[in-house]
This record gives structure tokens, C-alpha cells and sequence, in this order.
């Protein structure tokens, strides 16, 4: 009777690293970090990712095939080291499927979870892959700056109203959205053209 080898498949965290990488990030598995708190964090991994105009940085938690951790605790782990260490993305990666109850506590954390078979459509995606990091922003006009941030992969709009978690609107000269299916950010921009200096009351107000 003949036997068929078959290659091995990837390990979750090895095509996580794959498809990050495709799109321009840098990745680093096992990353240490020391919070503010002054203790040190183990991440599994984090993808950092620099266009000059912006940088990010995302912290993974990644859970295995047949991962038997509390997925409670492990949750509410993984949200308090990325707090204590001022990192806003932060994705969990599951093999397994996680539940209704599980994800609502992690999207409280402001943590996206990708499992089960989104891991599936993800890898398998098709999506237009971002520029690399190299092509970075120019800022020496506003035209320059919308379409650099265009050929970066960002839906821009301009004059947008935005409401805050107060309830109240604000007024941007340019937002940019960001999604490349792992995780999606919005970067908020105000343009001072006046040749003169820019005030502390005008940076405040923009914070």
C-alpha cells in the first residue's frame, strides 16, 4: 500500500507572522516591554509597522489549537499588560472558537478577537496588500499629504465631523481610516497653514 507525505501545515503563530509581514510589518515574537507600572511584559508577539507620518503598534495574544487556558483570565491579562504598556491595537488570535459572553468582555478591553474561521478567511483574503513602510508621507502640501495617505491604503475624507465620546462634534480638516482585515485605526489630522507659529491653545484644542 503506498503512503502520501504531506507537508506540514504552519502553526497559527507562524502564518500570523507570514501574513503581517506580507503587508509591511515588523514582527517580534516573545517582545518584552517594561510598563508604566515598572514591571516587565512578555507578549507573544507584537507587529510594528512606520510610515514616518504615523507609527503603530499592535500587541497579539495568540491561542493555539487545543489551547486550554481560562480564556477569562488570559483576556483580562493580555488587556492589562497592552494598558500598562500604552498599547491601543490589541488582537487576540484563536484557534478555537471563542464565545458570545468572551468576546463581548474582550471588545470592553478593546481587544479585537479573530478565531475559528475568520483565521480561514483572513489568511485566505485576497485584499490588496498595504504599501511598504518605505513609501512614507509628504507633508510639504495638503494635496501631497491626502494622496500619500491614499497610496498608503487609507479611505481619507475631508471637513469631517466626528463625535467624541461626550457627545460632542468635532470639526477635523482630514480623517484617514485605516483597515487591512487585522485590525483598523483612524488617524485624526488638523492642517495649520499660516506661516507663523502654531499656539499651545491650538495644539490643546486639537488634543
Amino acid at each position: 500500500m503506498d503512503t502520501v507525505k504531506s507537508a506540514t501545515k504552519p502553526d497559527l503563530k507562524t502564518q500570523i507572522r507570514g501574513y503581517l509581514e506580507k503587508r509591511g510589518y515588523k514582527v517580534t515574537e516573545g517582545a518584552k516591554i517594561l510598563g508604566k507600572s515598572g514591571v516587565e511584559h512578555i507578549f507573544d508577539m507584537l507587529a510594528q509597522r512606520d510610515i514616518g507620518f504615523v507609527s503603530r503598534i499592535i500587541s497579539i495574544c495568540i491561542f493555539p489549537e487545543g489551547d486550554t487556558r481560562i480564556k477569562w483570565s488570559a483576556i483580562f491579562d493580555f488587556a492589562n499588560k497592552s494598558y500598562d504598556t500604552a498599547i491601543q491595537d490589541r488582537v487576540i488570535v484563536s484557534a478555537s472558537k471563542f464565545n458570545q459572553q468572551a468576546k463581548e468582555f474582550a471588545d470592553k478591553q478593546r481587544i479585537k478577537v479573530i478565531d475559528g474561521e475568520k483565521i480561514k478567511a483572513l489568511l485566505d483574503s485576497k485584499s490588496e496588500q498595504i504599501a511598504k513602510p518605505e513609501n512614507t508621507v509628504s507633508l510639504d502640501t495638503k494635496s501631497q499629504l491626502l494622496e500619500s495617505l491614499t497610496n498608503l491604503g487609507y479611505r481619507v475624507e475631508e471637513k469631517t465631523k466626528i463625535k467624541g465620546r461626550s457627545g460632542v462634534e468635532y470639526d477635523f480638516d482630514i480623517i484617514a481610516y485605516g483597515n487591512d482585515n487585522f485590525t483598523s485605526h483612524t488617524v485624526g489630522i488638523d492642517v495649520f497653514d499660516e506661516m507663523r507659529e502654531v499656539s499651545l491653545g491650538q495644539v490643546t484644542l486639537f488634543d
